[in-house]
């Protein structure tokens, strides 16, 4: 992030020789490590928001949580954290929690992708809270990069 190789002009050129915009890419940021010089990382976020990146915060509800950090990271997404909705459908507090963390996520602008779901009840209960978006083995399956048809979504030119 810091790299000046990897800012500015630069960048944008890198990726546009792999056919991508910043647009398209999502930078993701595990609240559950440390960061050093708090000030630093958020003005280099904002320098990767400007050129139009997205923002998401990863692990969101695992324990670690400072939301004034997090709203400061201006984040366009917010990822629950797999624990959290593991069960959610028979957890009162976890139904609760992800509700408070919902309205927080709404009135940042942000959007919810929940980790882990697992069972009908998880996808279910997701779905009433009005969580945007979803992860996990009930939905679909890791998989091998190969097996996605990305050359669709690259100009021709990048498809070699």
């Amino acid at each position: 992030m810091y790299d000046p190789d990897f800012q500015g002009t630069s960048l944008i050129q890198l990726l546009e020789g792999l056919g991508l915009s910043p647009e398209r890419i999502v930078l993701e940021v595990s609240e559950q490590y440390a960061i050093e010089n708090y000030t630093l990382f958020v003005e280099a976020l904002q320098n990767f928001t400007q050129m139009g990146f997205s923002i998401a915060v990863d692990d969101i509800g695992a324990g670690y949580s400072g939301l004034e950090k997090i709203a400061h990271l201006n984040p366009r997404y917010l990822k629950f954290d797999m624990q959290l909705v593991r069960d959610i459908d028979e957890s009162h507090v976890k139904r609760e929690m992800s509700r408070a963390l919902k309205t927080f996520a709404d009135k940042m602008d942000s959007q919810i992708i929940a980790e882990g779901i697992e069972r009908e009840g998880e996808k279910n209960a997701c779905a009433d809270l009005g969580l945007h978006y979803g992860q996990g083995y009930l939905l679909a399956r890791p998989a091998p990069l190969e097996t996605f048809n990305l050359g669709a979504a690259l100009p021709s030119s990048a498809r070699g």
